[in-house]
């Protein structure tokens, strides 16, 4: 009896044992640009990550491009790694291009643009492709933004 209340309990405070950090999503579509600004806000658990498909968008159109940007307070440990996968399938969106990301806000390396394997187009989704960032190795509770611009 004592091991079931316990597991009921653990199943009750789904945070206290399954912690995943936390990640909101908002979004601001130009009509002017016909670009689509995506910006997700994250905090990490206390294992340094972010996981789960909090945060996911369904969007359709070509990365036009992506900015990291470390909180000033809760500032990320350098080289920690993000992706932005494919709710179906986990394709990374940003094609590994968000692994090592620098803690230094002024850091040219936290701004890019994903292309295909060779190099030579940007990466295009497909109508209606939900994606949701996933962040390792963030440090306990650090905090981000993604910015990422489609068109």
């Amino acid at each position: 009896m004592k091991k079931l209340c316990i597991a009921l309990l653990l199943l009750l405070i789904p945070g206290f044992a399954w912690a995943a950090g936390t990640c909101s999503v908002a979004y601001d579509r130009d009509s002017r640009t016909g670009t689509t600004t995506i910006v997700w806000s994250w905090t990490s658990d206390g294992s340094g990550d972010v996981t789960g498909t909090d945060g996911s968008i369904c969007v359709t159109g070509t990365i036009a491009g992506v900015q990291m940007i470390p909180d000033a307070s809760d500032t990320p440990t350098d080289g920690y790694d993000v992706t932005v996968i494919t709710d179906v399938g986990s394709f990374d969106v940003l094609v590994g291009l968000g692994a090592n990301m620098s803690e230094n806000l002024d850091d040219s390396g936290n701004v890019f643009m994903p292309v295909d394997s060779d190099n030579s187009k940007p990466i295009t989704l497909p109508a209606n492709t939900c994606i949701h960032p996933v962040v390792d190795n963030a440090g306990d509770t650090k905090s981000g933004i993604i910015k990422m611009v489609i068109f």
